[in-house]
């Protein structure tokens, strides 16, 4: 089966502020003293619950497209330093994991002509523990992922992004986009058929209320 994520950024205590606390499942909250734990010892339970929630749904066949915003990578550690604290966290991961490289996935390389091709910043995942990483990436002809938010899209194509968390100005699902940020999903992946199913009775929606069909209301 295929699953989707964004936004895990395990280790990565600077996206606390774009967390909105009160939507976290209650037993991750449970866990949680925001107001006296220091934001080190909430990114590491959180991050074990990510890793958890993961594994508790994924098997070691499934596909896992991860839509980017992995995990902190420091530009002041060397690139070694870096690939093993990449790399600890995605090995933990179940399923078969492909990459659609985030914002914060490439931040570390110095690129232009003294510093990293994608072509090498691809291959740091790949060796991470990723088996495919690209810019972008499609499920079929249809379908398509990439880490931002697509400007525009029409139907029959369905684009599907992280990136945003929980800013509400983009829906989660509509008949043909679906963010993916993992706290969104409850920190877990979300499956391609919950997806389908979502988008189906989005486009149900829209088709009643623009009276492209006519539907019997008991």
């Amino acid at each position: 089966m295929e699953y989707f994520i964004a936004d895990t950024h395990f280790a990565d205590i600077r996206i606390h502020p774009f967390y909105v606390w009160n939507t976290f499942p209650k037993d991750l909250r449970d866990q949680l003293d925001i107001a006296n734990m220091k934001p080190i010892e909430i990114r590491h339970i959180m991050d074990e619950y990510i890793i958890k929630a993961w594994n508790d749904m994924i098997d070691e066949d499934d596909i896992v497209y991860h839509l980017g915003d992995v995990c902190y990578l420091d530009p002041q550690w060397d690139l070694a330093t870096n690939f093993i604290k990449a790399s600890s966290f995605i090995m933990r991961l179940k399923g078969r994991k492909r990459l659609v490289l985030g914002n914060h996935d490439d931040e570390m390389f110095p690129k232009g002509d003294s510093g990293y091709t994608y072509d090498q910043i691809f291959r740091f995942w790949q060796h991470a523990g990723f088996e495919d990483v690209r810019l972008m990436n499609n499920v079929n002809e249809f379908v398509f992922m990439r880490h931002r938010p697509p400007e525009f899209c029409n139907r029959p194509y369905f684009q599907i992004y992280g990136h945003v968390h929980m800013d509400m100005q983009y829906r989660t699902v509509t008949p043909v986009s679906a963010c993916v940020s993992c706290e969104r999903w409850g920190f877990r992946p979300v499956s391609r058929r919950v997806l389908d199913d979502l988008r189906k009775d989005q486009e149900l929606l829209w088709d009643v209320k623009n009276q492209n069909i006519m539907i019997d209301i008991p």
